[in-house]
């Protein structure tokens, strides 16, 4: 059994306590070139944050099979709560992300997430994801000019509106499927996240305090359509990583030490 993993205070005095303004956390970002997102993104370099983050990645980079991968920390001059990554290589956190975090355990679990999409491959499956769903849409949208054309060659405006629809429709039914699979891969890089904190001996709580963090921006928001989301809706996300990390064999632990302690 690992031991478990001891992390300092955070220390980010120079970086300012700025309040981070984005909503989503471990976004996984489609890109073909790193160092065409890197120069987008525009990074933040300073040594002490960043040994601070390996010590912080290391355990997690193990615990997921990855330590010998050679992983990138980059440190993304944004204040928006967010972390991506773009291959198996490289790994980006937002500078809002440590500004605005109250704990390492924080932190570690935004790594955790991203490990987790690492160790999944999703970002060569949602790439295929994407081609499936281009080549879908594609043919509907055929389909749909087709029935437009015949709508007006036949003088018949109810069908070329119906075509209108099946061709702008493809557009939709593309997104929906990309979105939806997304979802579904955000939902399994809690799961592993989790499983790398348990691994070692590490609280999930400090994932939980982000998503409470991240479900507190959008409560009074209404008018989300889920479907639309790239991302599970944080409220969804939330009770789903409390019932991983409630059920975690660290949190059952902790709960009977403390059970313990105060019995006479």
């Amino acid at each position: 059994m690992n031991a478990p993993v001891r992390t300092s205070k955070m220390s980010f005095s120079k970086w300012g306590k700025a309040a981070a303004t984005g909503l989503l956390a471990g976004a996984l970002v489609v890109s073909s070139a790193v160092s065409d997102a890197a120069s987008a993104a525009g990074l933040i370099r300073d040594s002490e944050t960043e040994t601070l983050i390996r010590d912080y990645a290391k355990p997690i980079f193990n615990a997921a099979g990855l330590g010998s991968q050679g992983i990138d920390i980059h440190l993304v001059n944004d204040r928006a709560f967010n972390a991506f990554v773009v291959d198996g290589h490289n790994m980006f956190i937002h500078a809002g992300t440590i500004m605005m975090a109250d704990t390492p355990n924080q932190v570690i679990g935004v790594i955790a997430h991203e490990s987790g999409h690492i160790t999944g491959g999703h970002l060569a499956r949602l790439r295929s994801q994407v081609s499936k769903a281009k080549s879908t849409a594609l043919m509907l949208q055929l389909l749909g000019l087709a029935a437009m054309a015949a709508g007006a060659m036949a003088g018949q405006g109810d069908i070329g509106q119906a075509g209108a629809g099946i061709a702008f429709g493809g557009t939709e039914a593309m997104m929906r499927s990309v979105l939806a699979y997304r979802q579904d891969e955000e939902s399994s890089a809690d799961q592993a996240a989790v499983t790398f904190l348990n691994a070692t001996q590490q609280s999930g709580k400090g994932m939980v305090q982000s998503f409470e963090y991240l479900n507190s921006k959008l409560l009074g928001v209404e008018g989300i359509n889920p479907f639309l989301q790239s991302h599970p809706l944080p409220s969804q996300r939330l009770s789903q990583l409390r019932a991983l990390v409630t059920s975690s064999p660290i949190t059952t632990r902790r709960i009977r030490r403390s059970c313990s302690s105060g019995t006479t």
